[in-house]
């Protein structure tokens, strides 16, 4: 199995009217806080969401749940 740079490892989507939001690996520090970054960007907004590991892992089967891989 390939090793995933997870700092490298994002994801940028753009909305219709030219928003756009990155989701990327974070690493919080101290205390230690391990999970995923959604950096939202409207005009010259920008806001931040971090979530934790286990919010992410939750997300990830949601998502599993709404779009099953294909076979």
């Amino acid at each position: 199995m390939r090793q995933i740079d997870k700092f490298s490892a994002h994801e940028t989507f753009t909305g219709e009217d030219g928003d756009s939001l990155r989701v990327s690996y974070d690493n919080r520090g101290e205390p230690y806080r391990e999970g995923i970054t959604f950096a939202f960007e409207e005009g010259t907004k920008h806001v931040d969401v971090f979530i934790d590991k286990y919010e992410a892992l939750r997300l990830a089967d949601l998502i599993t749940k709404l779009y099953p891989p294909r076979n």
